[in-house]
């Protein structure tokens, strides 16, 4: 049998490495839920400040990623990794010993402001470090990601069903993620093809207005925005199980993690139809389809039949991020850190006004009918992609 080049071996240590980074992050966006009534009770919170906590994470997420989009390729992306790594497992130490809520609001933001950036160089990392096989590992990373969300709220309510505090949650993860950034060390001394991953760019002004002139860098930023506004859609699908459709919460819970398994089979499944199959083809058809499944589901109004569309349109959505990273990252493949941070960034915005305002048309018109905006977002996507040349796709198939 024909032994692995050492290389090769390096370079799988280290991109199971930022996949366990990637994990451990997840983990950590969606756990809240379970643990908001006693945060709330602990601290003598309304609702409203309660809501505060997801509001700063955001806020420190945004602001931090637009100081790194300027910066990101200028540093060496391991060393930055490990950085924000480490920052965020603080943050999740700080908010388990937090005396006072301002000090909690204040760690809620560090984790935001430590995470958003390690999301987008994680994936400019990994688009680095596989520039030919760029879209199928970009999809598998971010498979990690969602495996990572779909267990938050399930390890979540294990801990507090033995008897568990909100604090002992978050200071677990935080010495897990202590023990994987010691992992992810160890697999950066791993001989490995660190060229074009340890490259460290200087963006002169022509390559930075090149990036922010690109008409196919602002449709990829569109597409963006509008797949990660679904978090509006994982907002409101329980309390619509809930209210209209007159089914248990327990079914409500269902439907989300029936979406969260949907984007993890996805995802890893993109990857073994890349012979079959091209990047723009993917993009368009999935979100049609994945559109069209959402609103059958909705139109129908059956619970169990909701949760087997919402299932099917997270799996025929779930390629989308991961490919419009492999795009973006393609088109300036010397600026992976900063196109990536901007991809992040326009979803981040989506994530921010989209619940908000699927609510407020929810009480305009009623959430059964506000609702069908998230399917019309991701038809959406479908046209866009039309906006991506042939050209364009041809070079990210071959990058």
């Amino acid at each position: 049998m024909q032994r692995r080049p050492q290389h090769e071996n390096g370079s799988m240590f280290l991109t199971a490495g930022v996949f366990s980074l990637m994990l451990c992050y997840a983990v950590s966006i969606t756990m809240l839920g379970p643990m908001m009534p006693d945060l709330i009770a602990d601290y003598d919170l309304s609702l409203a400040g309660g809501g505060l906590f997801m509001s700063l994470q955001s806020a420190g997420g945004i602001l931090s990623i637009l100081v790194a989009a300027g910066g990101a390729d200028r540093v060496h992306k391991t060393r930055l990794l490990a950085l924000l790594f480490s920052l965020y497992a603080a943050g999740l130490h700080l908010i388990s010993t937090a005396p006072l809520y301002p000090l909690l609001l204040a760690s809620f933001a560090l984790v935001g402001a430590s995470t958003s950036v390690l999301d987008a160089i994680s994936t400019a990392f990994i688009a680095d470090l596989h520039p030919h096989r760029r879209d199928i590992r970009l999809s598998q990373l971010h498979t990690f990601f969602a495996i990572g969300a779909l267990l938050g709220p399930l390890l979540t309510r294990t801990l507090l069903d033995l008897g568990g505090t909100w604090q002992d949650v978050y200071s677990t993860l935080g010495y897990v993620c202590l023990l994987v950034l010691g992992l992810f060390l160890l697999s950066t001394r791993s001989p490995h093809p660190a060229a074009p991953a340890e490259e460290v760019t200087q963006s002169g002004p022509l390559q930075v207005l090149a990036i922010v002139t690109s008409s196919r860098m602002w449709s990829l930023c569109v597409i963006a925005f509008l797949y990660l506004s679904q978090s509006g859609l994982v907002v409101w699908l329980p309390m619509y199980v809930e209210t209209h459709l007159h089914s248990s919460p327990l079914l409500g819970s269902i439907s989300v993690s029936a979406m969260w398994v949907g984007i993890i089979i996805g995802r890893w499944g993109y990857g073994f139809l890349t012979p079959y199959i091209d990047v723009p083809t993917t993009l368009r058809w999935g979100a049609l389809l994945g559109g069209i499944s959402l609103i059958t589901g909705f139109t129908l109004q059956s619970p169990g039949l909701l949760v087997l569309t919402v299932g099917l349109k997270g799996a025929l959505t779930g390629p989308v991020l991961p490919l419009v990273l492999h795009l973006a990252c393609s088109r300036f493949p010397t600026n992976s850190g900063a196109v990536s941070c901007l991809i992040f960034l326009s979803g981040f915005l989506g994530t921010m006004i989209f619940p908000w305002l699927l609510g407020f048309a929810g009480e305009l018109l009623g959430l059964h009918i506000s609702i069908y905006a998230a399917a019309v977002a991701i038809v959406a996507i479908s046209s866009l992609t039309g906006l991506l040349s042939h050209a364009d796709a041809n070079a990210a198939e071959s990058g």
